[in-house]
């Protein structure tokens, strides 16, 4: 890295909270390199809310990173005022959900009312960045207009909403879970259906519902049906077309 230090190491999308003592040796090795200078600060990054709430008010991280956009329920919002309260830093990351949200200014006026959250942007192209920074240098207020078009697009996808953070994979029968779903979320966004799609939500017809997604599932979504649902919308978008 050509550096003799890195300002803050997190470990990574954990699914436990490491702490001293635990048996790990984990958060032990993360001290030493510490007190050894060759990292500042400690941080943990998850996908589940849990976690994130307990690691918060551990007292051993500095930051958490944790999946944040306006489609973000009452609960991961709830995460925001902890950090504060905890004096700890919220690093906010899929504000776009890999771009599943286009409406940049929506997504910046939404975050610009959190004044203890840093976001990670989630672009993908030259174009997302210059737009980006275009509306960076006045900050879209969050006006009734915009809490409205907000207010639409979180009916169109909560409930059934899959976040793209991959940890349902592995799949027994190699069905590329995330790409299923979120691609017709895709389709309700933008009403065209991925060319390339059909042979991945064929695969659904393969499902042995084992649950092991859902039980991986950090937001406690039904995986199974919701693939089922998804093979069913995207035969009616198709045309039946198998």
């Amino acid at each position: 890295l050509k550096t003799d230090y890195v300002d803050l190491y997190q470990f990574q999308c954990t699914n436990k909270i490491y702490k001293p003592n635990d048996g790990t040796g984990m958060y032990e090795c993360m001290m030493k390199a510490k007190d050894d200078g060759f990292i500042h600060h400690i941080g943990l990054s998850t996908h589940n809310l849990k976690i994130a709430k307990n690691a918060i008010i551990s007292g051993l991280y500095e930051t958490i990173q944790y999946p944040l956009s306006y489609l973000s329920g009452k609960e991961e919002l709830e995460l925001i005022s902890l950090c504060k309260n905890y004096n700890v830093g919220f690093i906010a990351t899929k504000i776009r959900n890999d771009g599943l949200l286009p409406q940049m200014d929506l997504s910046i006026a939404y975050m610009s009312q959190f004044d203890n959250v840093l976001c990670v942007w989630d672009i993908q192209r030259e174009s997302e960045l210059n737009t980006l920074l275009d509306l960076t240098k006045k900050i879209p207020v969050l006006d009734d207009d915009k809490k409205d078009r907000i207010h639409k697009e979180v009916i169109k996808f909560t409930n059934h909403f899959c976040h793209g953070c991959k940890e349902c994979l592995p799949c027994p029968k190699n069905i590329k879970i995330d790409t299923c779903l979120r691609s017709m979320l895709s389709y309700k966004r933008a009403n065209e259906i991925e060319p390339d799609i059909k042979n991945e939500m064929m695969k659904i017809k393969e499902c042995v519902h084992c649950n092991l997604c859902r039980i991986r599932c950090p937001y406690d979504l039904d995986v199974p049906e919701m693939l089922k649902q998804n093979l069913k919308e995207y035969l009616n978008a198709s045309g039946g077309n198998e």
